[in-house]
């Protein structure tokens, strides 16, 4: 009986070192593909879906306090994804129009495919990235969101590009400075609709909800 055993036990670590002479590379890769799909869906699990998303792009750091929305404007956005959660995504880019590093080169980058492909729905520019990103045609025309007409005789109020208002300035926004804004030298611009979330309507409902939140910080 113990003889046995003994048998089967080297035929096993014979099995084994055969099996591992081969195709021990194509098992480390398996485990390290088990070990990325497991952390990854779990990510997507305990990750909440913004029902708004905004990039701050300044030429000098914010505070986490000061870009924590969430709860502040629950009165006036909507649940887009009915998850019985009101979430905005707040996302920071500092270029201060200087690349003297690869995190410089890296945020740079960033903000360019931002414009292109992100999901941001709002930007608020302080004075210095407006200038620097108000030429590219990546935006919406802010009549398209919000009333344009009450602003028109401030002088500073609206910034206008071709022909077109774009920005609207937030300056003296009694909002931001309960929120502890040390400057309100900012500016907020729609993202352009693209093609296919013209089309859809949650989309759309991001931007409604940007458009209730720049109101706001207008007050």
């Amino acid at each position: 009986m113990n003889e046995g055993n003994t048998a089967e036990k080297k035929s096993f670590k014979n099995k084994w070192d055969n099996y591992w002479y081969y195709y021990k590379i194509h098992t480390w890769i398996g485990i390290f593909v088990v070990i990325v799909l497991a952390v990854t869906i779990t990510q997507c699990v305990q990750t909440v879906k913004p029902d708004v998303t905004i990039d701050f792009v300044t030429s000098v750091p914010l505070t986490d306090s000061t870009i924590e929305f969430d709860g502040v404007f629950d009165d006036v956005i909507s649940d887009v994804n009915n998850d019985e959660k009101k979430h905005i995504g707040v996302t920071t880019l500092y270029l201060t129009g200087e690349v003297q590093s690869e995190q410089d080169m890296a945020m740079e980058q960033k903000m360019m495919l931002e414009l292109a492909a992100g999901d941001v729905t709002l930007f608020i520019f302080d004075q210095k990235n407006l200038e620097r990103y108000i030429t590219q045609d990546a935006y919406s025309p802010l009549s398209d969101f919000i009333d344009i007409e009450p602003y028109k005789d401030i002088e500073g109020k609206l910034v206008e590009h071709n022909g077109t208002v774009y920005a609207i300035s937030l300056k003296g926004s009694q909002k931001l400075a309960e929120m502890g804004f040390a400057t309100d030298d900012l500016y907020g611009i729609f993202r352009f609709v693209p093609e296919k979330a013209a089309k859809d309507e949650k989309k759309m409902m991001e931007y409604e909800n940007a458009a209730a939140i720049l109101t706001e910080l207008l007050k």
